[in-house]
């Protein structure tokens, strides 16, 4: 495996231009609006604390017994010298929101105590002497995209219930890089630890979910030097972490029974991959644990555990060890290439291995003390000593395992195991000189067949009479090559395969065997999807590109003597995610005009139908397929309508958009006229007087155009008249 490159966290801060402030104190409601804070502490139009440099030796940002909502944004805090003091400080405060802030240089950076619903985001914390990050008797609150880096804690969380971590970066702490203690029900997911003494660390945190975090390069010389770790903290779920070059283990359960711990990549890490001690009734599924400089998987005083399609391979001693862990289920797990023991169940009685597959190990199955343990259908392929090996171990069940081409023995019975029942299995081609064998018993009163007509299937049978060899004695053995031609293929069972509409990394493998392959073919539902020649290795098909709904995955492969297994594993597509619909700005036009619409744009993986609204009335429904979805407005009444667009998806999800359609009177020209009339008078005296009068008219008027046209010898006289009348 390449070492990873890790990339340096980048700042997530704006860097705004800063004002002077001295230290601010707010202990009231009231002291927002008295001190001068603009806002109105609602959650549309918070006080807002903005864009301030506080360099200061004391607490920079005191917040006290508040309710109303107010913002932090933006502001530069650090300590004059000596590191002390508290950066932002929230006691019992309710509703408040720091975002892209830095603060270097104190004793604690932020720090919220006794609060609910707060929210930090954004922000980065750097060279601080104390916890990066701080909630201490805190609830519901949420850290978020934050960077902490250069102290001896990034994210401590203390007696803090269902907290909320997402996408935060702890990197270069001396102590841990997330640190819960008493602090259940919280959800940390996509959060980052490098090299910190310990990435994360839960303690008495009950009922956690952590999801897509990573923990890389806790080195120190502690004793909890691990990825990831778990103590008193049942009930957890871990699901798609990664946990790489860790001085000890990647992922280490410590009296935390009852976990969940599914599809988490745990690699060259210093001890083990996976460590659960007292941790019994979780269940580990679907994980991968490689190159670790121990075992691959260890459980210890673990009761009850289940280990379910893990892939645990090039570990430096064992894949998966259990020591004292009774009742345990191991089922589908891949186990090739470590060191010493690719399964070592060690004092585990009442163990249950089922379809699982070991290669290149230096024992396949090594069962050691572990009384009344059961294998079936498990495989042992080409391991270094022997395929399974029952050492002072009573009263074990061996079913229906193929074992073969082991250097050494097949299998092989030691030291005084007695009262072992044997039959229904492969044995074939074990042993690479005469000093080795198919089989050896040197145990008492085991049995290697059913008791009634069949026993196990030899390579080295000759098929006259029962086979006798170093100490086995089978009544009603068969040649291996009976079974080839008459047995049809091994092949798993897989998951059944959930995921989100839209998703692209599933798939589906299939890890089908037989000793003669031919041929597969894949359906869904009913028909067929992927067909070819089969060599006997897993088979795989992507999920790409499924629409919403429920689809049956079915398996059929084939050998060379006709003989047909098959599988189906069932994939539900669901969708939980909302359609997007854009806002559209309100419309005001004129009664009469045309050409008015309303167009969106939703876009959803799985659309299905819409609601129109008029005024909350139901006007219009319909489906819509990634399309705009337009309606035209025209001739209306004059009014104010509420057109409310509802889209709903597949999924039962939906988005809802207002507009206000205002629509007006018709707009009307108002036009005045002037008309003025002449007149002479000729006095008796000579004298001539003329007179006007003025008449104005306004109102709508009709305007009646009437051409006159006069003709003569010498041109034509053409006269516009307008007569105006008032309506």
């Amino acid at each position: 495996m390449k070492p990873e490159i890790r990339q340096t966290p980048k700042a997530k801060v704006r860097v705004p231009a800063y004002s002077p402030s001295s230290p601010i104190l707010i202990q009231s409601d009231d002291d927002f609006e008295t001190q001068g804070w603009p806002g109105e502490g609602s959650a549309e139009n918070p006080y807002l604390i903005e864009g301030l440099n506080i360099t200061s030796d004391e607490d920079c940002i005191i917040i006290y017994n508040t309710t109303d909502y107010f913002t932090i944004r933006g502001c530069f805090i650090s300590s004059v010298g000596t590191k002390i003091g508290t950066g932002i400080l929230f006691n019992e405060t309710t509703n408040g929101l720091v975002e892209d802030c830095w603060i270097q240089n104190k004793h604690r950076a932020y720090l919220l105590s006794s609060s609910q619903k707060c929210v930090v985001r954004n922000c980065t914390a750097s060279n601080n002497d104390g916890p990066s990050f701080t909630l201490s008797q805190s609830e519901d609150c949420l850290l978020e995209n934050n960077t902490a880096t250069l102290s001896p804690y990034g994210f401590y969380l203390d007696y803090s219930i269902r907290s909320t971590l997402r996408d935060n970066i702890a990197d270069d702490h001396t102590v841990y890089g997330f640190w819960l203690i008493h602090s259940g029900e919280s959800i940390l997911t996509g959060n980052e630890a490098y090299l910190c003494s310990s990435g994360f660390y839960l303690y008495e945190s009950e009922d956690c979910v952590l999801v897509d975090n990573k923990a890389t390069g806790s080195h120190s010389a502690s004793a909890l030097s691990d990825g990831f770790r778990l103590d008193y903290s049942q009930r957890s779920i871990l699901k798609n972490c990664r946990s790489f070059d860790n001085q000890r283990h990647g992922l280490f359960l410590y009296w935390s029974p009852r976990c969940a711990v599914e599809n988490n990549s745990m690699s060259m890490n210093g001890i083990h991959g996976l460590a659960a001690w007292n941790s019994g009734r979780s269940t580990i599924s679907d994980n991968t644990a490689s190159e670790n400089g121990d075992s691959g998987m260890y459980l210890w005083h673990s009761d009850g555990v289940s280990l379910i399609d893990n892939n645990v391979s090039l570990n430096l001693e064992n894949g998966v060890h259990l020591l004292s862990s009774d009742e345990c289920l191991l089922r589908g797990n891949d186990v090739e290439h470590n060191d010493i023991f690719g399964f070592f169940v060690e004092s585990s009685s009442d163990t249950y291995l089922e379809q699982n597959y070991a290669e290149d190990n230096e024992d396949g199955y090594y069962v050691y003390y572990s009384n009344n343990s059961t294998l079936i259908r498990n495989t042992a392929h080409k391991n270094m000593d022997v395929g399974i090996e029952l050492h002072y171990s009573d009263n074990c069940t061996v079913i229906g395992n193929q074992v073969s081409n082991q250097t050494h023995h097949g299998i092989w019975i030691r030291d005084s195991g007695t009262g072992c029942r044997l039959y229904y299995n492969l044995i074939m081609y074990n042993g690479v000189n005469p000093s080795y064998y198919n089989a050896i018993d040197s145990g008492t009163l085991n049995i290697w067949d059913d008791s009634v007509d069949l026993g196990n299937f030899w390579s080295d049978y000759d098929g006259t009479g029962p086979y006798t060899n170093m100490g086995v004695e089978d009544r009603y053995p068969q040649t291996a090559e009976y079974y080839i031609t008459e047995f049809p293929p091994t092949i798993d069972h897989p998951n059944d395969v959930d995921f989100e509409v839209g998703s692209l990394e599933y798939m589906i493998t299939w890890n089908p065997h037989d000793y003669s392959p031919d041929s597969y073919i894949i359906f869904r539902n009913e028909g067929v999807l992927d067909s070819g020649e089969w060599n006997g290795g897993p088979i795989s098909i992507a999920l790409d590109g499924l629409e919403f709904g429920v689809f049956n995955y079915t398996l059929h492969v084939n050998d060379t003597y006709n003989n047909t297994s098959s599988d189906t594993v069932l994939v539900t597509v669901v969708d939980t995610t909302p359609p997007i619909l854009n806002s559209l700005p309100d419309v005001e036009y004129e009664s009469g005009k045309t050409g008015n619409e309303l167009v969106w744009f939703p876009v959803d993986c799985s659309p299905d139908s819409f609601q129109l609204y008029i005024d909350s009335v139901l006007n219009n429904t319909g489906t819509w397929f990634e399309s705009n979805i337009t309606f035209n407005i025209d001739g209306l009444d004059v009014g104010i309508y509420n057109y409310t667009l509802v889209i709903f998806d597949m999924g039962g999800n939906s988005a809802s958009d207002s507009v206000i359609v205002t629509v007006t009177e018709t707009t009307t020209t108002s036009i005045t006229t002037t008309t003025t009339t002449s007149s002479t008078i000729t006095t008796s005296s000579g004298t001539t007087e003329t007179t006007s009068s003025t008449t104005t008219t306004s109102g709508n008027l009709d305007a009646t155009l009437i051409l006159l046209v006069s003709g003569g010898a010498i041109g034509v006289l053409v006269v516009v008249v307008i007569i105006l009348k008032k309506k």
